[in-house]
């Protein structure tokens, strides 16, 4: 089974706010993709590079292990962007950049992402 989850960017200084986020459908789960996200994505030009492959099948420590639905089978990248936060929190899990910290989203509230919440799924 899947454990979907989005992860987002929210661009600096952008008035209002602007995220970009893409879909990743194989462990969302804090264990994995926080522990990814934490330990390989930590600047803001590394999470870009990640948003910028499009949705994911899998994410993996860099972006060129990770299984990118486009470059693996030619779809759209489908990258979502707006202002509204909610627009990108459909997911059982959300994981947000937002400067230079990462944050996750599980049951509706948003906590700051630690190697600690990461290893209590």
């Amino acid at each position: 089974m899947s454990t979907n989850a989005t992860i987002i960017i929210q661009r600096p200084g952008s008035n209002p706010p602007e995220f970009a986020s893409i879909y990743t459908h194989w462990d969302g789960y804090p264990s994995h993709h926080g522990k990814i996200l934490l330990e390989n994505y930590d600047t803001y030009e590394k999470v870009v590079e990640l948003i910028e492959l499009g949705q994911l099948s899998e994410l993996h420590e860099t972006p060129d292990a990770c299984v990118s639905y486009h470059r693996w089978r030619g779809e759209d990248k489908d990258i979502t962007v707006s202002s509204n936060l909610s627009d990108h929190t459909d997911f059982e899990y959300a994981y947000l950049f937002r400067d230079g910290a990462w944050f996750y989203k599980y049951a509706g509230v948003f906590r700051p992402l630690t190697i600690e919440a990461c290893a209590k799924d």
